[in-house]
């Protein structure tokens, strides 16, 4: 029996979910409606191009079966053994699918000036975005809905006005980041399984097994360059996507060092709690005790030990006094606000091994916890597993070097107070077999 192709392109690919916005500045509201429009704009597009994606894999998948059946028919009996009814079958049939094509061919080119309107839907919304984010940071609470309120009242109210969340102007940045590394992540697994394809075919052919037409392409072209036309299409979409996460990167940079809050962007909960999870003070990180082990993190609720954000210009107020026995608490009220982000590139690969590791998709879960002053764990998927190294206290520098199953693995950052890694290195490998990459985070609210 003839091998049949397993993967149809697109096939795990979904319309990103979208949010409506509000905001309590009335200077702003125009700016809302506007961003809200833009997200059902978006929404309409998305509905449009999984329409025509799913008509393109209908109508291609008709095609093939058509074509398998007129190969059949051509076998069974040559031209000259044919009679006039069944060359006109033959011939019906591949003017129906010559038809098709040129409907397939007008659903591509429809398909392509929609995903150029997305990407400039997506552009409309950032810039709204961060237009809206500046307009926020300037409304001042003079500015809000006004509301009567009594003298018991004040104490209620103030309190959720006046809490700080750090760089709030950088937020769409962050969203929009989000968003195009899962769709990047989207695009790898489909890429994985296009690979799986291209040496199934490789294998059926060397074994002399035929393999049937799959579901893309056109019906003629052969399994093999069916496969390679689709790995052609989905690395030209990586491409893009790549490229657009660094314009999206380069504006959260530039964003967040304009930000007069805090330092900026955490999207995945830490397995482990906060980078350090220890306390900052004036850059110099300090272990939860003195130099003795801390316990697990895992134990008490995630991100329980991430610091909480100061106001810029807090209000002199006296220091409670120590508990004598602390326990675990919840944390932050609305952890669920916190986001991970994680800019990672290879920026060496003499061993080419990085189509293996993968590293960048790696560090987007990678864990941290503070052992004690000076010893940090690092844990993550294969090849990294559970590593540590040397944390120091003042500068807040990372030196690791370990043994995994990649080869020997050299890791280098610095930690800042706000719980940031920055100039961070990953090598594997040495001398001149080494795959290196380079990775930072931020945090913001």
């Amino acid at each position: 029996m003839a091998g049949r192709s397993r993967v149809t392109r697109g096939s795990r690919r979904g319309k990103p979910q979208h949010r409506q916005i509000s905001t309590n500045c009335p200077q702003c509201a125009s700016l809302v409606t506007q961003v809200n429009q833009a997200y059902d704009a978006l929404d309409y597009l998305w509905d449009r191009r999984l329409a025509l994606q799913k008509s393109i894999g209908v109508t291609e998948k008709a095609m093939a079966d058509r074509a398998a059946a007129i190969g059949r028919m051509e076998r069974a009996r040559p031209p000259s053994g044919r009679t006039a009814q069944q060359q006109g079958a033959i011939d019906a049939l591949k003017d129906v699918n010559a038809q098709q094509q040129r409907g397939v061919d007008r659903h591509r080119r429809d398909l392509a000036e929609v995903d150029r309107q997305i990407a400039a839907q997506n552009g409309k919304i950032l810039k709204l975005s961060v237009q809206l984010g500046k307009c926020e940071a300037r409304c001042k609470p003079a500015q809000t809905t006004p509301t009567q309120t009594t003298p018991a009242q004040t104490t209620q109210a103030t309190p959720a006005r006046s809490r700080p969340i750090p760089c709030t102007i950088c937020r769409p940045y962050a969203d929009l980041i989000l968003r195009l590394e899962q769709e990047m992540d989207e695009l790898l697994e489909e890429q994985d399984e296009i690979e799986a394809e291209i040496d199934f075919i490789a294998n059926e052919t060397a074994m002399g097994r035929p393999v049937e037409p799959w579901p893309f392409g056109t019906p003629q072209s052969s399994p093999g360059v069916q496969a390679q036309r689709a790995m052609s299409e989905v690395s030209s979409e990586l491409a893009e996507v790549d490229a657009q996460l660094f314009r999206a990167w380069a504006g959260l940079t530039s964003c967040i060092l304009t930000c007069n809050a805090g330092r900026s962007i955490i999207s995945r909960p830490l397995v482990y709690g906060s980078v350090l999870g220890g306390a900052a003070v004036g850059g110099v990180l300090a272990a939860g005790g003195s130099g003795d082990s801390s316990p697990a993190l895992t134990s008490s609720p995630p991100v329980s030990a991430a610091p909480p954000a100061m106001p810029s210009n807090p209000s002199p107020s006296p220091m409670p006094a120590p508990e004598p026995t602390p326990t675990p608490s919840p944390g932050p009220a609305n952890p669920a606000s916190t986001q991970n982000v994680i800019n990672c590139a290879c920026i060496e690969d003499s061993a080419q091994r990085d189509a293996l590791l993968r590293f960048c998709q790696l560090v987007r879960q990678l864990a941290f916890r503070l052992i004690n002053a000076t010893t940090v764990e690092i844990a993550g998927a294969s090849p990294l597993g559970t590593v540590q190294g040397q944390l120091n206290p003042t500068t807040g520098a990372i030196d690791l070097t370990a043994m995994t199953t990649a080869g020997p693995l050299r890791l280098t950052a610095t930690v800042d107070a706000g719980g940031n890694l920055t100039n961070a290195t990953a090598a594997f490998g040495d001398g001149t077999m080494r795959t290196v990459y380079r990775f930072e985070t931020s945090r913001v609210q």
